[in-house]
Parts: structure tokens; sequence; C-alpha cells
């Protein structure tokens, strides 16, 4: 493999010149189109009152014309927060190397005094960090370990707070027992949610589905039976109201299920497929239908009549349980049905476009209400009163079968898709929205409240800190970028909903770039208040890393269509950037503060490093399944993590390499400025910091085992953050060696 300086030409001048062997770079030249309408500003929490939330902490929300919700603490799985039932990684491939670590730690990582994360009442985490110092200094117990077990202050990574973020959710279907008092809320970060008190509180029932999207969810009349579809995925169901789940069906497209009232007879509905009905509570399936690009299903109380609606196509009704189909309505858009509990009143919902009714089972339609960008629609039992909602905020009753509506007037402004359900009598309504909360009302959606269920996962995907860590900012994936200015204090959601990869921050917190899986790329001056795209580069986003003023960048990519990724950097805080034609699963990246010194890591391979920002690389170290690298402010001090083997580091920017640290599934790392202080998390496992460069390491338990994905640290390593995926963000501060 040759090495030699990086040569520069406009991306695309040469579309062929992919050089997968050598270090001879192509050039992307990308042109930023600016803010201007792609910007994305902060979706405002600050708007009229304030819901208190776990932990007492008052985060603002919006004015819904009625006193938001508090819902109790829903903690569910084991104590230490993690579900119980939640997937472990596959076990990883067995290390190439041999070597054992030079210096495994046997420190005693010491008892707590106090219950985890305890303070004094309105002490922020930056206050305690403080104080602590102080009051260790004043005391004279400078020399004392800090491991919180001699009445000390513990030590940064001791004592860990849990985050009080209350995130919006991919919350993508609801659906109600007849009498409205047992609710299932499919989302929330890959797992489903139900409530026995008509919403005002939410358990997580299912275990983590992964970072899929749900389709749609059913229930039965009495709540018991449930049916739950996810988009390219399988179904599953719960016969025990959500208290245990079971796969059922194959993998395809879902798009709609529905139940009948006994939760017996289901239909479920393939968006480019079939329809499958089941008269066995899901244990088997049957094929039916001609494939259609199949949008919503509704059935009666007796599961004999169904109707189900086709986007871009027409409706369909059947009279025996789905065994023959008959065409019916005209070529519309449509987007969602209902059906009474006896099948005779229809109504249906055209995306860009009206609302239809039907009193005679489909026989015949009558067109009504306003042109709208329908989203979802529900029905009582007697199919007289019927609610359709879109997801501008458009929300529309009828109390006479869909012959004269009303239009709802909200605050509310709802973004993304939204689903609706409604209890028998149409009194009690849910209404679920992709892009923010749960909403209900028990007056037939005049009044709305707001719903937050508490200890909601969400899949951290990567944590980004200021030098001072007052600055964080974290990305879900799926889900939005949130950011907090009060170390951790509270924090603020912003951005859009994006399958985010990566964050890189400057030394200050206030300019970040966020990438995409998909290839976007985002930016932000304001420390993450609002954020602006820049010209994508559509390929598979890995890692990004950040020169501390912001205005050198590098990112790596893990593959692209199916072909190792290479590496990008840019010199203008990603206006342009330009490739590095260096073919690799890269894993992880990191930069010194001048951003001249760079290292790079390949999951199943080796360590490459940079002295001259990117333009040349070279390979270090010997092949593993690396999985995360940081650097210190001059990039002499490195240490990079295994996944399935130990802790490396290096006091010579790359040149050598020694094993340190306990064999684990390490996900990640993050290292102080002058790279004595860091701090690593395992999958599954604790977190794990070290005060002497990674000689020896010591088990944090503060915050319990947890399935860990991403850590940050301040410049001096007193301050530092730890999020799971699924999991929540935790904040940890105190004195440094």
């Amino acid at each position: 493999m040759q090495h030699g300086d990086a040569s520069a030409e406009p991306l695309g001048a040469d579309s062929g010149s992919s050089d997968s062997g050598g270090f001879v770079s192509d050039t992307a030249e990308i042109t930023d189109h600016g803010p201007s309408s792609s910007d994305i500003g902060l979706w405002n929490l600050d708007v009229a009152e304030s819901v208190v939330y776990d932990g007492g902490l008052d985060l603002p929300g919006p004015d819904l014309r009625a006193t938001p919700d508090v819902p109790a603490d829903l903690s569910v799985g084991r104590p230490d927060g993690i579900p119980a039932d939640a997937p472990e990684r596959d076990s990883p491939v067995a290390d190439a190397s041999a070597d054992k670590p030079a210096v495994v730690d046997g420190r005693d990582s010491g008892a707590l005094d106090a219950p985890v994360g305890e303070s004094a009442p309105g002490d922020s985490p930056r206050d305690m960090a403080e104080d602590s110092a102080v009051d260790a200094v004043d005391s004279g117990d400078v020399g004392c370990d800090h491991d919180g077990a001699d009445g000390c202050v513990p030590m940064a990574g001791v004592v860990w707070t849990k985050a009080s973020v209350a995130p919006t959710s991919a919350w993508w279907s609801v659906a109600s027992s007849a009498d409205g008092t047992k609710l299932v809320a499919a989302g929330g970060g890959g797992f489903v949610y139900t409530s026995g008190d008509s919403g005002a509180t939410w358990t997580k029932t299912s275990s983590w589905m992964g970072p899929w999207r749900w389709a749609s969810v059913a229930s039965s009349a009495d709540g018991t039976k449930l049916l739950a579809a996810i988009v390219s995925g399988y179904m599953y169901k719960s016969m025990d109201a959500g208290v245990t789940w079971s796969q059922t069906g194959t993998a395809h497209n879902w798009a709609s299920v529905a139940s009948s009232a006994d939760g017996t007879k289901l239909v479920a509905a393939v968006g480019g497929g079939y329809v499958y009905a089941s008269t066995d509570s899901g244990a088997t399936w049957s094929q039916t239908g001609t494939a259609q690009n199949w949008a919503s299903v509704a059935s009666s109380a007796d599961g004999t009549k169904l109707v189900a609606a086709v986007g871009g196509g027409y409706i369909y009704t059947s009279r025996d349980s789905g065994a023959t189909w008959s065409q019916t309505g005209t070529l519309q858009n449509w987007q969602s049905v209902a059906s009474s509990t006896d099948g005779t009143k229809l109504v249906a919902v055209v995306q860009g476009g009206y609302i239809y009714t039907s009193n005679d089972s489909g026989a015949t339609w009558s067109q009504t209400g306003t042109s709208q960008f329908w989203e979802s629609v529900a029905s009582s039992a007697d199919g007289t009163r019927l609610i359709a909602v879109a997801p501008d905020g458009h929300l529309h009753r009828s109390t006479d079968s869909g012959a004269t509506w009303v239009e709802t007037v909200t605050s509310m402004v709802w973004l993304g898709p939204v689903s609706v359900a409604s209890s028998a009598d149409g009194t009690k309504l849910i209404v679920s929205v992709s892009q923010d909360y749960v909403y209900t009302s028990k007056d037939s959606g005049a009044t709305w409240v707001r719903k937050i269920p508490q200890d909601l996962s969400l899949p951290w995907q990567s944590l980004v800190s200021s030098a001072d860590g007052s600055t964080l900012v974290a990305v879900t994936s799926p889900g939005y970028i949130y950011w907090s200015t009060d170390c951790g204090a509270t924090w603020n959601q912003t951005g859009t909903w994006q399958y985010w990869q990566s964050l890189a921050s400057s030394a200050d917190g206030t300019k970040l770039v966020a990438v995409t899986q998909e290839g976007k790329i985002f930016a932000s001056t304001n420390s993450g208040a609002s954020w602006g795209q820049k010209t994508p580069i559509w390929q598979a986003w890995q890692a990004v890393a950040s020169s501390a003023d912001g205005t050198k960048l590098v990112g790596v990519v893990a593959e692209a269509n199916g072909q190792a990724g290479c590496i990008y950097t840019s010199a203008d805080s990603g206006v342009t950037w330009t490739k590095i034609g260096i073919s690799q699963v890269w894993q992880s990246v990191a930069s010194s503060a001048d951003g001249t010194k760079l290292v790079a890591v390949v999951y199943g391979s080796a360590i490459y490093v940079s002295t001259d920002s990117g333009a040349t690389w070279t390979p270090t170290d010997i092949s593993r399944n690396w999985q995360a690298v940081a650097s210190s402010a001059d990039g002499s001090k490195l240490v990079a993590v295994v996944h399935g083997g130990y802790i490396y580091r290096s006091t010579d920017s790359g040149a050598t390499w020694t094993a340190t640290g306990t064999s684990q599934n390490w996900q990640s790392v993050a290292s102080s400025a002058d790279g004595k202080n860091l701090i690593a998390a395992a999958d599954g496992n604790f977190i794990f910091t070290s005060s002497d460069s990674g000689a020896t390491w010591t088990q944090q338990t503060g915050s319990g085992s947890q399935n860990w994905s991403c850590v940050a640290s301040s410049a001096d390593g007193n301050k530092l953050a730890a999020a799971g995926n699924p999991g929540h963000i935790y904040m940890s501060s105190g004195p440094v060696p």
C-alpha cells in the first residue's frame, strides 16, 4: 500500500477515479446551499407553561388549553434502569491479538455514602462541582482518594445523575379499548407502551424492537389482546394487555392492522403487498386480496366485515373476514379508514383531499368535510361520533356520522404523521404524533392533555461536550438532537427527525456538526439552538471529529454502496469537503485541537494516524475490532477501545500502543485535553475511568450496568457524560487528581 501526498480535484470531475488501494485522494468540493429554507429551527419548548417532569426539573411545554399531566415514574426492568429483556449485542469476533494488558487496575472503586445523584436542593451539576472543589481545599482533604467512602468529595465518575430529558418520540400508532381506559401506543424509542388509566400513566411493556418504525397497533375491546406491526419487519401479539409479546406472521412492509372485539379475528395489510387474515388471534395467517399499496384497514366487532383502503387506489370491502373482497369508492390517495362495530357506517380520509362516509357498509360513499392533508380517522362504536386529524394541527369532529364537521381550535401544531383512536362512546380520544408527544382527551376532543411517558429510554447514538463541560449535545438514532447549556441540568430538543450517526463540537461548544447515516450534514453556530443543512455527501457517515476552533473537520464512512468507505476532511467548517481515497470500513475518528494530528480506527483492521490534517495517513498497530478512539489536545496521547477486547493507549501519537484494562465489549471512549483523565464505557457493563492516561482503570458502579453507547468529557476531565442505547443520559462531576 503506497503512502503519498493527496492531490485535489473537484468532486465528480472523474467519477470513475475511485482509488481503493492507495492514499491518493479524490477531492470533494461541496457547495454550501446555506441555511435558507433548509434551516432547522429549535422546536420551541418555552411557550406558555412548564411541565414538571422527572427529577423536579421544569421543562417548558406548549399551551394545550389544559393543565399538562404529570405521569408517575414508570421505570421498569432492572434497578439500574436498563430493561430486563434488552437485547445483548452479538458476540464479538475474538480479538486477533494475544497481547495481555500491561496493567490491569486493582483499585477499589469505592462505596457510596449517599444515593446516586443526591445533591443539595437547587444545586446544578456545575454548582456541585465548584462547591465540592472549594470544600475539599478548605477542609484540607486534598489528599483523599475521592471515592466517596471516607466522607470526602467523590471524584468525577463516582457519582452519576440521570438527566431528566423530556423528549418527544416517534409515536407512530395508537389503539384503545372499548371503554377508553386501556390504551396502547407504539414508538417510544423502539418500545410499546400501555396505559390502564386512559393515558394518565404509561408502562413500557415490550422488549426493545430496535430502531425501527412501528406501522400500526390494534386492540381487542377489553384491551387484553394486542397486535403491533413494524414497517419492514414482523408483527407482535400480546394476550395479556402487553405484559408479554410474541412474534407472529412473516416479515413484510406492514402498513395497518385491525382486530375484532374479542381479538380472535385479525387483519393486517402490507404496503405494496397483500392482506393477511387470522381467525385464531394471530397463531396462523392466510394471504388474501391482491397486491396493492394498502394504507389502512378496519374491522367490525365480529370481524366479518372489513374495509381496506389503498393509497393511490380504491377502497375494498369484505363480508367474510377477508376471504373475498369487492372494490368500491373512487380512485384517491386514501390514507385511513374506520368502521362502526356493526360494519355499516364507514369513514375514510384522503391525503390532500376530503373525508368520505358510507352508511351501507361501503356500497356507496359521500364526500364531506374540507380538503386537508388527512392522516388518520376514528369512529365511535355506533358510527355517529367521528374524529379526523391532520399533521398540521387540524382536528375535526363530527357528531352526526360525518354529515357535518366542526374544527377544534387548539394551539397544538403536530409535527409529522399522526394517529387517532376512540373509545366506543367517542368521548375518550388519544392522538399519537410521530415527531411529538401523545395527547388524550376525555371530552370528545374539546380539550387535550399532553402525555409524557416518564423514564422513556431512547436510542442515544452520539454525545459531545464543550471544553468547560457546560454545553452538552446528544443525538438519538432515529430521533432528534438534544442540547444543554447548563451541564445537563436541563435539555432542549432541536433539529428534525433523522437517523443521526455522529456529532462533533468546537472547544467552546458553539460550533457543532452532526451527520446522518444517509449522508446528510448539519451545522450549528449557536451551541445547537438552530441547525442549517449543508450539501450532503451521500455516504453512510460513521463518525466525525472537529478541531478546537471548529473549522477543521474530519469524517469517516463505514461503507458506501456495499463497498468499503473513505475519509473526508474539511477546512472551512463543513462548507467544502475533500475525499481521501483510503478504502476501509472506518469506525471512529479523533482530532487534535489544531486539527493537524488525526487518528482513525477500522473495525477488523488497523489504526491510522495523520500529521498533516488528513492529507496522508499511516497505518499503525495490528488488526482488531476497533470500536472508538480519542485524542489529547496535542495529539500525543491516544486511547482506543476494542469491541470484544482490551483498551489500548499510546503516548507517542500512535507510533506504539500498549494494551491495558480488561477485555470487554467496549463501545466508547473520551479523553481530557491533557490525555490524563479518560472515560470508557462497555456495552452491557459499567463505566470505567482512568486518571493516569490509561495505565490503570477503575470500574465505576454509580451509574449501574447499562448498554452504554457514547461518552464525553470536559477538557479537565472533571465533568463526564454517558448515554445508553437504549437508555438515558447520565452526568458526573467532581475533582480530578
